[in-house]
């Protein structure tokens, strides 16, 4: 129930962001991180952008603070404009000295790569026309990677989580999805074991796993929830801009008021207050805020029509505000 609201006050943070009610926003974060000590990164980078628009020196800098504290770099606080503001305050040069020393994920984050990129060329390989003694190779060799990044991963349910390996950050401008979630994906639950190889950023796999450390449901509860059909079933399969046109593109046999009753389960946004975030993130590409759509994707085109099949596929919500 605490992740369930803790969701909730999240998607309700966002949406006050996207209608600039940064002091209801403000409540709401702080609210949530009282329900959860350790939130997702991005959400605690958009209540520090809170608390910048409000001109509240002390919340900023405790948040940019617990950032630090995960591997943000100094340069990722001097570049960005949205902390020029914050260069004025006496505890400015703290703040820098604490994301200058922040080097310990460093080592860690190169061997996640390494791992990353080692696991998927064997991947592509294991695709092309081999022998069945090269795919077994092939096979033990890929198996022998995601034990190593078994051992990465907390003892309690097998979650390598922002807290453990920091941070990743992109041109020392952008947070972006941590290396992990480009390694395994969500079929390596090992119920013999108890072992959970794999954790994704979506609010679903974040909630199920946080109950099961807490013990509030068993593991084989949460490991039968946490496979694709589950996330589908809440997700929105994703969202497709053509031209000045918005479509909504769900899996066969979906209905918008299915998907609701299962985001609103969880404590997620409705799909009309999802689409918001989608026309935020548009119509605001150079906003400080990172307000990302939850369990969906998110695809572009250039065309000006869509193609006839995926237009069957696909329901026109509406055109794009402000559209030229």
């Amino acid at each position: 129930m605490a992740e369930k609201i803790y969701n909730e006050k999240i998607c309700a943070a966002e949406l006050a962001v996207i209608d600039h009610s940064y002091d209801q926003a403000g409540t709401l974060y702080e609210e949530a991180f009282k329900l959860n000590p350790k939130p997702l990164v991005n959400d605690l980078y958009n209540a520090l952008m809170v608390a910048i628009a409000q001109q509240n020196a002390k919340e900023a800098f405790a948040y940019a603070s617990n950032l630090a504290s995960l591997g943000v770099g100094a340069s990722f606080f001097e570049r960005k404009a949205a902390f020029f503001w914050l260069k004025k305050m006496s505890a400015w040069p703290k703040l820098v000295k604490q994301a200058k020393a922040g080097k310990k994920y460093v080592n860690l984050q190169s061997e996640l790569n390494a791992l990353a990129q080692e696991h998927q060329r064997i991947i592509d390989k294991s695709y092309q026309n081999v022998s069945s003694d090269t795919l077994n190779v092939l096979s033990t060799k890929k198996k022998e990677i995601e034990q190593k990044l078994q051992v990465l991963f907390d003892k309690n349910g097998g979650y390598l989580s922002e807290y453990e390996i920091g941070v990743n950050i992109k041109d020392d401008t952008v947070i972006v999805p941590p290396i992990f979630t480009d390694i395994l994906k969500m079929r390596y639950v090992d119920l013999s074991s108890h072992q959970v190889y794999y954790m994704s950023q979506d609010s679903i796999a974040q909630m199920l796993m946080q109950a099961e450390r807490e013990g509030k449901v068993s593991f084989e509860f949460m490991a039968g929830n946490l496979t694709n059909a589950s996330i589908d079933s809440a997700a929105v399969k994703s969202v497709l801009l053509s031209g000045c046109n918005f479509y909504l593109c769900l899996l066969p046999g979906q209905t918008e008021s299915a998907i609701n009753d299962r985001r609103k389960a969880l404590g997620l946004c409705s799909v009309g207050e999802y689409l918001k975030k989608i026309h935020f993130n548009v119509s605001n590409p150079h906003s400080p805020f990172k307000i990302g759509p939850d369990l969906a994707s998110y695809f572009s085109s250039d065309y000006q029509d869509v193609n006839s099949q995926l237009v069957r596929n696909c329901i026109f919500i509406e055109k794009r505000p402000d559209c030229k």
